[in-house]
């Protein structure tokens, strides 16, 4: 698994790469964002960016979102993004990249 970091608090933690055929978890952790703030996820969007997704959790109160992602075309890169809002009233939207690849 890689860690790509988004920001200096920021990190999304991805399954590399993936395959057309493979349903792996993606998660994103907002945890380094909020806490210093006092906050917390109330809400999460995705946009799968034309991949299926499923399976998408968040616990009101929790720091981080998670969503598996299946399909996709070999050699295509896609962009996921997922949008939160929080019990401070924050909504903060981040993306990241999932290329897929044949296995």
């Amino acid at each position: 698994m890689k860690t790509i970091h988004l920001s200096v608090s920021e990190i999304v933690r991805l399954p590399a790469p993936k395959g057309p055929t493979d349903e792996l978890p993606y998660r994103m952790d907002w945890g380094p964002f909020l806490t210093p703030l006092g906050d917390s996820l109330l809400t999460s969007e995705w946009d799968a960016g034309g991949l299926d997704a499923a399976g998408a959790a968040i616990e009101p109160g929790a720091l981080s979102t998670t969503l598996r992602l299946a399909g996709g075309t070999a050699g295509v890169t896609y962009t996921v993004a997922n949008t939160v809002t929080t019990t401070g009233g924050r909504t903060v939207k981040r993306s990241f990249k999932v290329r897929v690849e044949e296995r």
